[in-house]
């Protein structure tokens, strides 16, 4: 019989592997889109746990993170900028803010857009971030076509 000390146990070391896995899914995007990282997979994993446990919530919105799946690594200052993956220009956040701002903002002016939309409530902020993660999807992928 499952005692309830056994339960919490077996619920712990789950999260703990679907977070593991989580962080090794981030570092392989990461250096595919990055190229040539100034870390490895060990010092990652450290990074985030330490951001994750000081930080669980999304670096723009500030919502909460009530699952793994929906957390996301963003460069603060885009590649296209500043051709930076150091720690400093990384920020855990949701997978939302992270497409929505793209590479067209620096996290300043993202946040600041963030700022003004909580002015005009959840139902607007979350249209246009939602539109705005669409076009940003949009302008990349006609991009990367013209670059091939």
């Amino acid at each position: 019989m499952l005692t309830e000390a056994k339960l919490t146990m077996a619920k712990r070391s789950f999260v703990f592997v679907a977070w593991d896995l989580k962080i090794g899914s981030l570092f392989s995007t990461l250096r595919r889109r990055a190229g040539k990282l100034p870390f490895n997979l060990a010092e990652f994993r450290q990074w985030a746990d330490e951001t994750f446990t000081r930080e669980p919530w999304c670096a723009y919105c500030r919502g909460v993170f009530t699952g793994n799946e929906n957390v996301s690594v963003d460069h603060k200052m885009p590649l296209n900028a500043s051709h930076d993956s150091s720690f400093a220009n990384l920020a855990l956040c949701c997978k939302r803010c992270n497409q929505a701002k793209g590479g067209v903002m620096d996290d300043r002016q993202f946040r600041a857009l963030v700022a003004a939309l909580d002015i005009c409530g959840p139902a607007a902020r979350s249209d246009v971030l939602g539109r705005l993660a669409r076009s940003t999807s949009v302008f990349i992928a006609r991009n990367r076509k013209g670059r091939k």
